[in-house]
């Protein structure tokens, strides 16, 4: 935060610290690097407006279940900034690939329950997983598959809680399909 370097970058990095200090307080599993954190963030917001920072920090405080990510934080600053909608979801590309996924004809992929898709999917993604660890010269082991795979279903496993509670308000990309009544 005060390298040779950048300095303070003034304005900015304040405005950031701030967003570190109610994001800290708002949720219990923020465990980041303060100075890392903040020097990040700052970079990748160098060019958002203080008041869009200032504003998204509270609208994220006040409206999402888990902190955002950089970007995500930096969809709503720029959304602020261009008085768009701040609730309208924020949708990666993977996600778009997974629910493409998710809509593909059941009768085509050939499976008649979900536990069968559920496991075809698991079973793609380990093979997806071997290749990509393989390639980069990863061994693929019992340690990797703990780490890698299990760490990322473990996180998006994550997600799809925040993700159905916001389905269950009506709310989110995955409203449709996690939004499910008795």
């Amino acid at each position: 935060m005060f390298d040779n370097k950048t300095g303070l970058n003034t304005e900015v990095k304040f405005a950031v610290a701030a967003v570190y200090e109610s994001f800290n307080k708002k949720w219990e599993d923020f465990y980041y690097d303060k100075l890392s954190w903040i020097d990040t963030w700052s970079e990748i917001l160098s060019d958002c407006n203080i008041d869009a920072i200032r504003a998204a920090s509270e609208y994220s405080a006040n409206n999402l279940q888990r902190s955002p990510t950089v970007f995500e934080f930096r969809t709503i600053c720029q959304r602020i900034e261009n008085k768009e909608r701040l609730d309208a979801p924020i949708v990666s590309k993977v996600e778009r690939i997974a629910r493409n996924i998710l809509e593909a004809d059941q009768e085509i992929l050939g499976y008649e329950t979900l536990t069968e898709f559920m496991d075809a999917c698991l079973i793609a993604a380990s093979i997806a997983s071997s290749i990509t660890n393989r390639k980069a010269g990863i061994e693929w082991d019992k340690n990797t598959i703990d780490v890698e795979l299990l760490g990322r279903a473990r996180m998006f496993g994550y997600e799809c809680i925040y993700w159905t509670n916001d389905a269950e308000k009506e709310k989110g990309y995955w409203a449709d399909l996690l939004n499910i009544t008795e």
